[in-house]
């Protein structure tokens, strides 16, 4: 139960409480509670925000709309303002990617295939199997290895050679 009369302590006062600050280039950890690994507060008046947004408006003022906030550093918990910087979906899909932190490969929640087996298809590719062939040898649709073979998925894992790569 709250008690009338006391005057709740200002969000900068409760936030920056719940942080272990280091160094400027260091993470600085949120400390308070999480959800789905990033740091959550509560705001005031039962609204709760992501902690690395609050820390973002702290520091640099009210984040634009449409506007997410983003980590260089790529840690859930940080809320170092010098680790944070703002941008589109896009721009928030795009870093995911470029950084590899996106499910792709045998990550993807439905892959049949991994890097082992994806080698072998362009081995045996290179040295003349048929689509359709290995389609049926490795349990996966025609056009997934037609994709595979032309470099459009899996692109990520090379072809062994003979020299022993």
């Amino acid at each position: 139960m709250a008690k009338t009369g006391v005057k709740p302590r200002p969000i900068s006062e409760r936030f920056w409480n719940r942080v272990k600050i280091g160094k400027k280039d260091e993470c600085w950890q949120w400390l308070g509670c999480l959800n789905n690994g990033y740091g959550r507060v509560n705001i005031g008046d039962h609204q709760v925000d992501y902690a690395h947004r609050v820390a973002y408006e702290l520091y640099y003022g009210k984040i634009p709309a449409e506007l997410f906030v983003l980590h260089k550093c790529d840690n859930r918990v940080c809320v170092n303002p010098h680790h944070l910087f703002v941008g589109t979906h896009q721009d928030n899909v795009d870093d995911m990617v470029s950084k590899r932190r996106h499910a792709h490969g045998a990550r993807a929640r439905h892959a049949v295939l991994d890097e082992t087996k994806v080698r072998k298809i362009l081995e045996r590719y290179a040295r003349g199997a048929k689509i359709t062939d290995l389609s049926i040898k490795f349990s996966v649709s025609w056009t997934t290895i037609y994709h595979i073979v032309r470099r459009e998925t899996w692109a990520h894992v090379e072809r062994l050679v003979a020299d022993g790569r």
